[in-house]
């Protein structure tokens, strides 16, 4: 078992690290910290090839992914970094972050995988 600590991502200007634990080709996150100003109810996301990834102000409750064709998937915030796994062959139509006074704001998602 090895720990490893990688720049997780770059997204205007907030670093996640993350120290993951590896065990073959499995990676477990074991901690998290984000670096940088990012305002209580906003995210800073990139479409990376599995799915969404990013960073969340500490008053963003979940970020849901919606799929083209139906569905979505949620994601939870931990330690102000979110990702969602969207299945292969599916592409990403839209995002919706949950806030902690339980609105809800839709974002467009403009790049593709």
């Amino acid at each position: 078992m090895s720990r490893v600590l990688a720049v997780g991502a770059l997204v205007a200007g907030v670093i996640a690290l993350y120290v993951s634990v590896a065990s073959g080709l499995h990676s477990e996150p074991t901690a998290a910290a984000c670096a940088g100003h990012l305002p209580r109810n906003e995210i800073r996301y990139s479409l990376v090839s599995y799915g969404l990834h990013g960073a969340a102000g500490c008053d963003v409750r979940a970020v849901i992914v919606r799929l083209a064709g139906g569905g979505a998937i949620w994601a939870t915030p931990h330690g102000g970094t979110f990702d969602t796994r969207v299945p292969n062959g599916r592409e990403v139509r839209a995002g919706v972050k949950v806030l902690s006074d339980g609105s809800r704001r839709r974002f467009a998602v403009s790049q593709s995988r």
